[in-house]
């Protein structure tokens, strides 16, 4: 319903998702909430009323400690909350008191929040304080679109536009069946505004059995005109909320453009309808719409699809797709807050009428003009039956849901693809862009969070995911071990057991003395003693014998040698030779 915009609405914590039973869970405070909040007004922020101060990440005023109970030297920083929660020095209700009011502290220093649709962005655990709306027939819708059935959507339809024959094929009963089968209350089914311009009733006739499959499967339904916004379509419009409003089962009717209400009141007095929208203009909307300020029935259809940018989409390589999933996961859980903003700040609750989904680039359109290659296509099929794409998968899927039931609820972009030729197809393979839009093969995939475990879904926003992008399916060598103690040896991992060394046997007696003369050798005598020395016969001849003494002796005149030899070599050849004509560096110790 439009209301008049808040002049300021509070941003706290979700107490659904933190609260004292999953703090302890709560593993990462530093990303979900530091990272967040200390990037915003420069990290500082100042206390509401102001003390005369100015604090950050780094300083945490006093009161922020009194107000939950503990001293108010245990909490001097941002740091402070988890430290001095695993050191049990406050509790988990403790915890989550201080970092609620740092969120508010942030939220109250920010400027023009009544203009930032992401001002209390802080990963999903905080949300702007006020009351949920909803339709009065459904708490949350949880609907498929059906999705080139009416409209053209040739990735849904294997490239090519449907005839009225195999329109009229495309979905039965059994498909409706299969929607109530898992949990989904709603279909979203877009149509032309033509088919009311021409009364075409062969189209009207496929409209009727659709929302009669949806009737019989206890199924409700928005009807969604797709149009040009040209003058003469108001007519069109008209009749399509009069259709509408007289369909038992369509809860809601979404317009092409805002300029088309007072058209569709005169159709349908109190059908609710959609106003199609973006994040960006979320801010100016409720301008827009002012005159409509006393209608309670008008709600917002968002556009909330993040494959539009450069920074949305590129990547060449298998890593920089895994990046670019975790990239897409990080942002997923403040998606909730453009749909906060629009309640609180707008006045009108938001449905998710595009975004949902599994796509992180924009490879469907790929064969259509204007497309820019980056790299990003071609590699899906390297995601086949690996672990680290079903989990993440999974982790988008849970935190979009998490974010988008938040306002009115969500639409997945098609239920199935057409695609007749096919036969015997494993659908839990996600081989082609177009199947990870198609909730049929997402489902069987087994990526889709169940519907009815509304505590997992609570939680899938509480940390940040997983960043592990960088290995993938690879893991890391274990790091190894200490070896074994080996007393007196060493570990032998060739051997893969110790090893030791064991000393040779002590011989009988000292070795005796070799020998080397120059002339006829003479076997030494068999009494140890010292062996002789260098000496020179009286006939001139020299026996060259060698004893303890004379290695070392020898090692230090050769190596006087040497220095004398090369000091040589370096002042005659090298230094007026490869130095010549250059200055010499002198040495320089760093």
């Amino acid at each position: 319903m439009v209301k008049a915009a808040a002049d300021r609405v509070n941003c706290v914590v979700d107490r659904h998702v933190l609260n004292e039973n999953t703090y302890p869970d709560f593993s990462n405070i530093g990303l979900a909430v530091f990272a967040p909040l200390c990037g915003k007004n420069r990290g500082a922020f100042v206390t509401n009323p102001p003390d005369g101060h100015t604090y950050g990440c780094v300083s945490f005023p006093e009161s922020f400690g009194e107000k939950v109970g503990v001293s108010s030297d245990v909490i001097v920083d941002s740091n402070s909350i988890q430290k001095k929660y695993d050191d049990g020095n406050i509790t988990a209700s403790d915890a989550v008191e201080l970092v609620d009011l740092f969120v508010q502290s942030v939220y109250f220093s920010s400027p023009l929040v009544e203009e930032d649709y992401m001002a209390c962005a802080v990963g999903g655990i905080a949300k702007l304080d006020c009351p949920k709306q909803s339709l009065s027939e459904v708490d949350t819708i949880r609907a498929v679109t059906l999705a080139g059935v009416f409209v053209p959507a040739t990735w849904a339809t294997s490239g090519s536009i449907l005839t009225s024959e195999q329109s009229e094929s495309f979905y039965s009963q059994s498909d409706f069946e299969d929607m109530k089968a898992l949990g989904l209350n709603t279909v979203h089914i877009p149509i032309s505004a033509k088919m009311f311009e021409k009364d075409s009733s062969k189209e009207l006739d496929l409209l009727e059995d659709l929302l009669g499959f949806a009737t019989d499967a206890g199924l409700l339904a928005i009807i969604d005109i797709q149009g040009e916004n040209q003058h003469h379509e108001h007519h069109a419009i008209e009749k399509a909320a009069k259709y509408a409003g007289n369909a038992k089962n369509v809860i809601a009717l979404s317009l092409p453009a805002h300029s088309f209400v007072e058209s569709a009141r005169q159709g349908a007095k109190h059908l609710p309808l959609m106003i199609p929208t973006t994040g960006p203009k979320l801010s100016s909307l409720v301008d827009t719409v002012s005159h409509l300020k006393d209608d309670p029935n008008i709600f917002v259809a968002l556009d909330w699809e993040q494959t539009s940018t450069v920074a949305d989409v590129a990547s060449s390589t298998i890593l920089d797709d895994r990046l670019k999933m975790f990239y897409h996961e990080s942002i997923a859980c403040d998606g909730r807050s453009p749909i906060e903003y629009a309640s609180c700040y707008q006045g009108m609750s938001a449905f998710v009428s595009k975004g949902f989904d599994l796509s992180i680039d924009n490879c469907l359109h790929k064969e259509e003009p204007g497309f820019f290659d980056f790299g990003q296509c071609g590699r899906l099929n390297e995601t086949a039956g690996s672990d680290w794409w079903q989990r993440h998968r999974q982790s988008l899927l849970a935190r979009q849901m998490a974010s988008f039931e938040t306002g009115l609820g969500w639409t997945y972009p098609s239920w199935k693809l057409y695609n007749p030729e096919a036969t015997d197809v494993d659908m839990s393979v996600l081989d082609t862009p177009a199947k990870l839009r198609s909730l049929k093969h997402v489902a069987a995939a087994g990526l889709f969070p169940s519907l009815g475990d509304n505590k997992a879904t609570l939680s899938a926003c509480l940390n940040p995911p997983v960043a592990d992008f960088v290995l993938g399916d690879d893991t890391m060598s274990p790091t190894p071990g200490p070896p074994p103690a080996c007393d007196g040896g060493w570990w032998d991992p060739d051997l893969g057991k110790c090893a030791y060394w064991i000393p040779p046997p002590p011989t009988a007696a000292p070795t005796p003395c070799m020998s080397f003369v120059e002339k006829e050798c003479e076997p030494c005598d068999d009494t140890p003693v010292p062996c002789p020395t260098i000496s020179s016969s009286d006939d001139g001849d020299r026996d060259l014998v060698m004893n303890s003494h004379s290695p070392m002796q020898a090692a230090f005149g050769g190596s006087v040698a040497t220095m004398i030899i090369g000091a040589v070599i370096f002042k005659f050849v090298y230094r007026h030779n490869k130095g010549h004509g250059y200055t010499q560096v002198p040495d320089i110790i760093v």
